[in-house]
C-alpha cells in the first residue's frame, strides 16, 4: 500500500512539473526581444511559466479577498497536493502578460485585479501593490486606505493567484 501510494505521489509530482508526457501536456514558447518565456501544462489547474507554477484553477475568477486575508489565501491553499503557494512578485505578474493565451483564465472586466506580495514604506506609511492585468501594471495603495475603507461598499477586495516555485 505504501509502495503504491508513492509511487501515484510520485507520478502526480512529474506530471506537475512537466516530466510525465501525457496527452495533455504541451510546450510552447513566447519571446520578445528581451527574453524567451516558456510555458507548461501538466495538469488543467496548474501553469509552469518559467518554473514558477502558477494556480489557474477554476475558483480564481470571482474570488475577492480582502486585506489582511490574502496572504492567508495563498498559504492555506493546497493544490494539486502541493502546500507551499504564495502571492506573485510584480516582475512574476509582467512575465505572466507574455503568455496569457497560455492561462485557463487570467482576466476580464470584472476579474483583473490581484495582490501581489510586494509591500514598500515610506514617508506616507506602508503600502500594498495591486497588479492591475489590462495593461496599467503595478500601483500601491496605503494600508490607511484600505482600513479607512473597511466595512463600505467600497472594501470589495482584489484577486488572488497563487504560485510556487519549481526548482
Amino acid at each position: 500500500m505504501k509502495i503504491k501510494l508513492k509511487s501515484i505521489l510520485l507520478m502526480s509530482t512529474l506530471l506537475v512539473l512537466g516530466c510525465g508526457g501525457g496527452s495533455d501536456s504541451k510546450d510552447t514558447s513566447t519571446s520578445d526581444d528581451s527574453a524567451s518565456v516558456s510555458t507548461t501544462r501538466s495538469h488543467r489547474d496548474i501553469l509552469v511559466v518559467d518554473n514558477i507554477a502558477w494556480q489557474d484553477s477554476d475558483d480564481i475568477k470571482g474570488n475577492l479577498v480582502k486585506y489582511g486575508y490574502y496572504q492567508e489565501y495563498c498559504e492555506d491553499l493546497v493544490l494539486q497536493e502541493f502546500d507551499d503557494w504564495r502571492l506573485p512578485s510584480i516582475s512574476e505578474f509582467s512575465k505572466s502578460l507574455e503568455v496569457k493565451d497560455q492561462f485557463n483564465f487570467l482576466f476580464d472586466d470584472e476579474n483583473y485585479r490581484y495582490w501581489t506580495s510586494a509591500k514598500s514604506t515610506d514617508s506616507q506609511g506602508t503600502k500594498v501593490w495591486i497588479y492591475n492585468l489590462f495593461g496599467e501594471g503595478a500601483y500601491s495603495i496605503k494600508e490607511s486606505t484600505i482600513f479607512a475603507l473597511e466595512g463600505t461598499e467600497l472594501d470589495t477586495g482584489y484577486n488572488v493567484r497563487c504560485v510556487r516555485d519549481i526548482n
